[in-house]
């Protein structure tokens, strides 16, 4: 697949790819803005920890930085971006959007520090709405349930009242008081997780997947014992086989390649055993579920992606996979050109080979998949995020939305294809429609002006009208489609 080299790629930079003397960013990420060779993501800029190699990234521009227009907070100091989300772009409090829950919950989200401020979370009530510019998107999808109230020990932290006793520290500088035997005693396990928790003689809980799993987990080990001879394992483990069957593991780990059970009986005879997690790896002696060379080994004895074993494997077999330039990696069309690197020698992103790439070979089944537009670095784009700019970085340096583009005689012809037209005022978000059909789906009315339709070709599924209007039909066909049956004249 990828076997002529490209001319001119040679250096491989930090989340972004040479050619020649230009430098492109993968997807998801943005050049430093002193314009060095480096990439970060954009929700690296401006959150106080300097990932450009010059620093670029940050410093006093970011006072005046729009945090919010890029999905995050701006910290109560107003110097810098809080980490409102993780690297990915994920929110890390997913069923808690609102600003206040970042504030006293005992993890610093701004590199200073200004959101756990001793002086203000002192005095803070856990649930007070705060002063702070909006996100253009909110960050949950659902309400936050119940309130937050502070932690135990008094020091001003807050917790939502079901992290109290969930077997998960909390208040980690109030000393762990959310989750002290003595509190839990009297307050009893989370009603969030009655069924998945355990508590323990002297009031602690733990989860209930740590009970009977040969580790004392309680601090009189009331966790572990004979009674673990007698019950069940919890869902998903299994017991240990030979000895005094105490102990239960999780059904993948058996036949992993690691001993979890007393004496190792979870190894034993591996190679003759049926898989009850995964399916044998290429060994033969460890169970895992795995995809063969795919570049991630997991397998724990790294079967699945020997070098040797891969050079021979064909994947390209069933026509749904391609192989690497380096021989022994395999991925799917899609990931070709998608802006991402997925080889390990990154030959399915080589600028060169993409602009010159079929990106109908590479769309999941029934999604068209097109090149995008411009002649740098070309990805391949789903048909139905062309000209939609709620969906960015679908191209590099969004070419997709570009508005001469976008109402352009090539835009229109491929978003004819998904039912989908553009409107003058606002090219770069494309609705469903026809183009002068009568009704004008476009709020300027651009879809069915005069002059624009008379000069319109209308789809092959449709006829031309009075010159202007495009209905269903076609000419010649017998059907009379248009009122003054012209579409059937002349034939």
């Amino acid at each position: 697949m990828f076997s002529e080299s490209a001319p001119g790629v040679r250096e491989y930079e930090p989340n972004g790819i040479a050619e020649g003397s230009a430098f492109y960013c993968f997807r998801d990420f943005k050049r430093c803005r002193s314009g060095i060779k480096q990439c970060i993501r954009p929700k690296q800029e401006c959150d106080g920890v300097e990932d450009c190699e010059d620093g670029s990234d940050e410093g006093q521009f970011c006072k005046s930085f729009d945090c919010e227009g890029t999905g995050r907070y701006t910290c109560p100091s107003g110097k810098m971006c809080m980490n409102s989300t993780g690297i990915y772009g994920h929110w890390i409090y997913v069923d808690s959007g609102p600003y206040t829950t970042y504030l006293c919950n005992g993890v610093a989200d701004c590199a200073d520090g200004s959101d756990e401020d001793e002086s203000f979370c002192a005095s803070y009530d856990c649930n007070r709405d705060v002063a702070h510019k909006k996100l253009p998107m909110p960050l949950n999808w659902w309400e936050p349930s119940g309130r937050r109230v502070r932690c135990a020990g008094g020091k001003g932290g807050c917790v939502y009242e079901r992290q109290l006793c969930d077997s998960e520290v909390d208040c980690a500088f109030d000393g762990g008081s959310d989750e002290s035997d003595e509190f839990c005693k009297q307050h009893g396990c989370s009603s969030a997780g009655l069924t998945n928790l355990f508590q323990c003689r002297t009031g602690r809980c733990i989860k209930r997947q740590q009970m009977c799993d040969g580790k004392q987990d309680c601090p009189d080990g009331d966790d572990e014992g004979e009674f673990c001879e007698k019950i069940n394992c919890p869902f998903g483990r299994v017991k240990c086989e030979g000895g005094s069957n105490r102990t239960c593991i999780e059904e993948s780990q058996v036949c992993d390649g690691v001993r979890d059970c007393p004496g190792g009986t979870d190894e034993d005879d591996c190679a003759t055993k049926t898989c009850k997690w995964g399916t044998k790896c290429p060994s033969g002696t460890q169970c895992a579920f795995f995809i063969l060379c795919n570049g991630i080994e997991d397998c724990n004895d790294g079967s699945d992606e020997d070098p040797a074993f891969c050079r021979r494997f064909n994947c390209t077999a069933d026509g749904h996979v391609i192989k690497c330039k380096n021989g022994f990696q395999c991925i799917s069309p899609s990931q070709v050109c998608d802006g991402r690197p997925d080889c390990a020698d990154w030959s399915d992103e080589n600028p060169a080979y993409c602009r010159r790439h079929n990106c109908s070979d590479s769309g999941e089944e029934g999604i068209p998949s097109i090149s995008c537009p411009g002649l740098e670095y070309v990805w391949c784009l789903d048909l139905g995020f062309l000209c939609d700019s709620i969906l960015r970085d679908n191209c590099y340096l969004d070419t997709h939305l570009d508005p001469t583009f976008c109402t352009s005689k090539k835009a229109r012809d491929m978003l004819e294809k998904i039912h989908k037209i553009t409107c003058t005022s606002d090219p770069a978000n494309a609705i469903y429609g026809h183009y002068c059909d009568g009704w004008a789906e476009c709020d300027d009315g651009s879809d069915e002006r005069e002059e624009f339709c008379q000069q319109y070709e209308c789809p092959k599924d449709r006829v031309k009208c009075y010159g202007k209007r495009c209905v269903l039909g076609a000419r010649c066909d017998g059907k009379w489609d248009c009122p003054d049956g012209s579409d059937e004249k002349e034939c």
